[in-house]
């Protein structure tokens, strides 16, 4: 017997008490059986879309998608779906049914959908219904489609990549009539939008199996991802973080390349800019000095860095001097950006004098003296800094000149 959340074993009950079915169904049935626990619990019933609003006259309903059947009951704070037995018709278009109508056979509800694992229905009165198999799929750690997996996927493309995330989150197989239907489907993932592929593809990223499948799957990445080849890097062994993923599944790109490729997919702006940016790392030689590590932190910042160093320690290479200098740099409070130097734009502008206005030069002086301390050039000591923008001016540098920006 699974045990049920409160919201849950309510709608159940009421659904029975009405004259109707009630049953749990989906991801959260199957994780319940893999001993997970379910991110979110959805209902099926027999009952129509009016029947539902009136078993549930006492509470708030959320009219979320009426048209396909659903329903969403508010209880105690909690959302929980609630959507009647259905028929899908024609995918004409690739993604969506083009009309739904409802049914009051379970086993017809079930029969629409992906994959096996995905078609088990619970309720506490009849226990598991489990018409195509899933439970021993289940039991083979296997992703199966329910019914002919050419006919899954040329309804919803989608279901292709969801295939490939399954297998990657649950560290599942993939059927061999399932699979060689995913290898030939593949180039129906351009009937999906971006970001419905980005969704999929992010958690396939972070799946247990996530290297195995970007392997024996290059040609299905290739389709999203155009000049995609199966990565050297061991991803399954790097951190679970989208960016550090994502960098190490791109290294078959050019990293301005690649940030381009990120974008056309729609990930957010701050994930691309991360992700290229530990591309690049990639390949730069792991820093052996202080002022190589203080560079390195000035071009990526300190958790960029040791991110990059975890990437290039799954490549095989000896991190550990570069992870000692990184943190012995840290903890010794030196110098690499520009808010950490020991003089400001304001201490440079009264140094100059003589109602000296602002301009750029102030950013010029700051950088110099920024990549002086990096180098070890002079101190990070406010006499010594002023010292060499006096010098740096003295030579003509900065916009304008010394005079210029008067």
């Amino acid at each position: 017997m699974l045990q049920l959340p409160a919201h849950t074993a309510f709608a159940i009950g009421r659904l029975e008490q009405a004259g109707f079915a009630g049953y749990c169904v989906g991801g959260c049935v199957r994780d319940c059986l893999l001993g997970r626990a379910p991110a979110d619990w959805d209902i099926t019933t027999d009952a129509l879309p009016g029947q539902v609003k009136a078993a549930f006259a006492d509470c708030r309903l959320l009219e979320t998608g009426l048209r396909h059947g659903t329903l969403t009951l508010v209880y105690q704070g909690e959302l929980l779906e609630i959507t009647t037995f259905r028929v899908d018709g024609p995918y004409t278009d690739g993604r969506h049914p083009d009309t739904v109508s409802f049914t009051s056979r379970l086993e017809l509800d079930l029969s629409r959908r992906d994959f096996t694992v995905n078609a088990i229905a619970y309720a506490p009165r009849t226990g598991l219904i489990d018409p195509f198999g899933g439970q021993q799929d289940l039991r083979k750690r296997q992703i199966r489609c329910v019914g002919e997996p050419q006919r899954r996927f040329a309804e919803d493309a989608l279901r292709i990549l969801r295939a490939l995330r399954f297998s990657s989150t649950l560290g599942f197989s993939i059927a061999p009539d399932t699979a060689l239907a995913v290898h030939a489907n593949a180039p129906l993932l351009g009937q999906v939008s971006a970001e419905r592929i980005t969704q999929e593809f992010e958690k396939l990223l972070l799946g247990e199996n996530a290297g195995q499948l970007l392997a024996d799957y290059a040609d299905v990445i290739g389709c999203f991802l155009p000049g995609f080849s199966a990565p050297e890097l061991p991803i399954s062994r790097l951190p679970q973080q989208i960016a550090v993923r994502l960098a190490a599944a791109g290294a078959c790109y050019p990293p301005d390349r690649f940030g381009q490729r990120l974008q056309a997919l729609k990930f957010p702006h701050e994930t691309v800019r991360l992700a290229v940016l530990l591309r690049r790392l990639l390949e730069l030689p792991l820093p052996g000095t202080r002022t190589a590590i203080r560079r390195a932190l000035h071009l990526a910042g300190p958790d960029a860095l040791a991110q990059s160093f975890l990437m290039q320690a799954a490549r095989g290479k000896d991190v550990r001097q570069a992870q000692t200098l990184l943190r012995q740099t840290l903890e010794n409070g030196d110098c690499w950006e520009r808010r950490m130097l020991a003089v400001s734009g304001k201490d440079l502008l009264h140094e100059r004098g003589n109602g000296c206005r602002s301009g750029a030069w102030v950013g010029e002086t700051l950088d110099y003296l920024l990549d002086g301390v990096i180098a070890g050039r002079f101190p990070n000591q406010p006499a010594a800094l002023l010292d060499a923008a006096r010098r740096f001016w003295a030579a003509g540098s900065g916009v304008g000149g010394p005079e210029g920006a008067k």
